[in-house]
């Protein structure tokens, strides 16, 4: 590892240990002392579009994933209801298949061919099965793939929160999204590190630096997984499309937590255009309107 690197995971730890210090003890929920039963009271109360934050560890991020951001979140997910079985699932968009128990989006109870296991891009799976895979001793362990003589590195997922829709969709708001997801559900995961660079960095987008631009009609031929997420709230009608808000691929991790840090793109925060045009910073001003605060899920023993 290069010094740059271990520079990055040093940063990287000081961002994560600065947020489980001093934000997660009031958010964590403890399933046994307010009485939620994990596979039963809790996550059937979750709606369709409820936001899910994941922190992985280490070995699956690259290095200033977290020091970039300036949030403790490594990754998103949206919430989706099946309406037959009432059963939740999370639906995520990745660079390969994280669990066995992934399937294609919305193939309720059709299992996944292994065409499908070896792509990439959008995902779902029940959040119920995602839980009793981590509540084993030492945790569900996922491996990164194999490239070259490099062999996979495992890693596992340290903290997941929770940030609920103030008001949940209608009938509506339901079927638009589910439209989308069938739409968009065999897109391959985000091609263009150029994009994944501008959605992170949001200096100077006022100058047309390091940003996105809304009106590209390839950006949805890849997804990365907040440019999903921001994607489907849009169609569902809960963030604003562009150009009344940023597009879907400017959106990034700190963008869906309710508290981010002064990151590379802190100076436009002092910039009123960045504000009035909506391009740099304040995006999560967005998010923030329409969902409550993370709660943190208190992993069970062994695996936190």
């Amino acid at each position: 590892m290069s010094c740059t690197s271990r520079y990055l995971r040093c940063l990287d730890r000081c961002v994560v240990n600065s947020w489980e210090c001093t934000v997660a003890p009031g958010r964590a929920l403890s399933f046994h002392r307010e009485g939620f039963g994990v596979t039963d009271k809790y996550i059937r109360t979750l709606n369709t579009g409820d936001i899910v934050l994941f922190r992985f560890s280490e070995q699956a991020n690259r290095p200033g994933t977290f020091a970039v951001s300036a949030c403790p979140w490594g990754h998103v997910g949206l919430i989706y209801v099946e309406p037959k079985s009432g059963e939740r699932y999370v639906i995520d968009s990745t660079g390969y298949r994280h669990y066995d128990f992934c399937v294609r989006c919305l193939d309720f109870g059709v299992p996944p061919s292994d065409e499908w296991r070896a792509s990439s891009g959008p995902q779902m799976f029940k959040f119920v099965d995602f839980y009793e895979a981590h509540a084993k001793q030492g945790g569900h362990v996922s491996k990164t793939p194999a490239r070259g003589n490099r062999p996979g590195r495992p890693w596992r997922v340290e903290r997941v929160a929770v940030r609920r829709l103030l008001k949940p969709l209608d009938t509506h708001q339901k079927t638009a999204l589910t439209e989308e997801i069938a739409r968009l559900r065999d897109t391959p995961y985000e091609e263009s590190k150029e994009e994944l660079f501008n959605a992170a960095v949001d200096i100077c987008d006022c100058l047309g630096m390091c940003r996105n631009d809304g009106t590209d009609p390839n950006s949805l031929k890849s997804l990365f997984c907040a440019e999903l997420a921001s994607h489907l709230l849009m169609c569902a009608g809960v963030l604003d499309k562009y150009p009344q808000g940023p597009p879907a691929s400017e959106y990034y991790l700190s963008d869906f937590a309710s508290e981010s840090g002064s990151n590379v793109s802190a100076p436009c925060g002092c910039c009123i255009f960045s504000w009035m045009w909506k391009h740099s910073l304040g995006s999560n001003v967005g998010v923030n309107k329409y969902y409550g605060r993370e709660e943190v899920l208190a992993w069970p023993r062994g695996t936190s």
